[in-house]
């Protein structure tokens, strides 16, 4: 019975028992004293939940090679680029994550990012069913909070990056880091007997992931202070080339992924790959494979003649982004992406505040609510030679707007714009 954000599951103990539920487990104080039922106190019952997951489905976990990936940005491309690694000895991998579950060639649409920790067990048990030999799995901040993995044997465990988000729910930056590092403690606990710790040596999160845990440690980062780092790199609109110095020998790295945050993404898959044991050799060709991650920095292209990227809640962020976009833009529309139940204007407003205090001139910036016109609108401006950057859904194929679930696809609205923009 595990007590949630908008219910009690206390409230369901009679409907279980009718149901005929041998068991309660619960935190106390007793929900049932009078009645005639074992009764299980815990002092908290989302771990005793994961634990019985495990447990009940004869703990899979133990049976794959578990990658977890953590962080702020990068664990999708990331948990993408760590399955084809996986892949690259012959046995089918899986994969769990922000887009979708997918066990070989069989995928199912993620509800969330990480899943709770009954459905997440019968997701690696299935796993084990089907001889996957191991599962790239993203790890969010909620997760581990909420105690969805814990229960999983992991053999790595990969560290991103941390900046400012989801503090809608943590309430501050230190209890977000305090989050994301469980991941690197449930590692050090795991039974597996080559755990190992992949860390952004960059980042200034990175060495308090690790920091009194006893975990054998791959670092990687563009700086020399990592045991991962590029003798030399390029990153251009045809992709990104790199030559890495690793322990396991030099690894030439020829990925047709675009942008510069693709470097350190790269850079820590490499540095998976020599975690897992790969030679330098197999982990360059496994990377080579992956050609694009849906929604993180796709291609849309119709034959224009300029480059078209798609790419109730810490309402901190809105005034950041404004101000990104407004430094790296020449022209910024401001439109609405899933407001739920706020009022899109309140949002624009707010994102709009931070752009200002970069660019207050009004002709730098447009404001349109209505998602596909402002896509059309820029699209419509563009000349030979731009780039536009659709920020904000990603692989997302839909809006949420109040209770409604509406379709919306930014690659299909692009594509359906560039088609008519054509001449004939």
């Amino acid at each position: 019975a595990v007590t949630g954000f908008k219910q009690d599951g206390r409230r369901f103990i009679p409907d279980a028992l009718s149901r005929g539920a041998a068991m309660i487990v619960a935190e106390p104080p007793d929900p049932l004293p009078e009645e005639r039922v074992l009764r299980v106190l815990v002092p908290a019952a989302r771990p005793a939940l994961a634990a019985l997951a495990a447990a009940y489905h004869g703990h899979p976990s133990r049976a794959l090679t578990v990658i977890g990936i953590t962080g702020t940005n990068g664990k999708t491309t990331t948990s993408y680029l760590c399955e084809a690694l996986l892949a690259a000895g012959g046995a089918a991998a899986g994969v769990i994550g922000t887009i979708q579950y997918r066990v070989g060639t069989e995928t199912w649409p993620a509800r969330q990012t990480t899943p709770e920790a009954v459905e997440l067990q019968a997701l690696l048990a299935r796993m084990r069913e089907r001889s996957v030999g191991g599962v790239a799995m993203e790890v969010s901040s909620h997760a581990l909070a909420l105690h969805r993995v814990d229960g999983i044997d992991f053999d790595v465990a990969v560290f991103t990056n941390l900046t400012q988000d989801h503090l809608d729910f943590h309430g501050t930056l230190d209890a977000y880091r305090r989050a994301k590092r469980r991941l690197f403690e449930l590692l050090a606990v795991s039974s597996k007997k080559r755990r190992t710790a992949v860390v952004n040596a960059d980042d200034a999160a990175g060495a308090a992931m690790v920091a009194g845990l006893d975990l054998p440690t791959v670092t990687f980062g563009l700086g020399r202070s990592a045991t991962v780092r590029p003798r030399e790199y390029s990153s251009t609109l045809a992709g990104i080339r790199m030559a890495v110095d690793t322990p396991r020998g030099r690894v030439e790295v020829r990925s047709p992924l675009i942008g510069e945050h693709n470097v350190l993404n790269l850079l820590g898959a490499v540095g998976c790959g020599v975690a897992l044991g790969l030679s330098a050799d197999v982990i360059g060709q496994a990377l080579a494979g992956v050609s694009a991650v849906p929604g993180r920095f796709e291609r849309v292209d119709a034959g224009q003649p300029f480059l078209v990227i798609g790419g109730d809640r810490d309402r901190g962020k809105r005034p950041l982004m404004g101000e990104i976009a407004a430094r790296r833009a020449d022209r910024v529309w401001v439109t609405s992406d899933n407001p739920r139940s706020e009022r899109p204007a309140a949002i624009i407003d707010e994102i709009v505040a931070g752009i200002r205090r970069v660019s207050p001139e009004p002709g730098r910036y447009v404001t349109m609510p209505e998602r596909q016109g402002a896509i059309e609108d820029a699209l419509l401006w563009a000349r030979a030679g731009d780039c536009v950057v659709i920020a904000g859904k990603g692989h997302e194929t839909y809006q949420l707007v109040g209770p409604a679930v509406l379709p919306f696809d930014d690659r299909e609205v692009a594509r359906a714009i560039l088609s008519q923009r054509q001449p004939a």
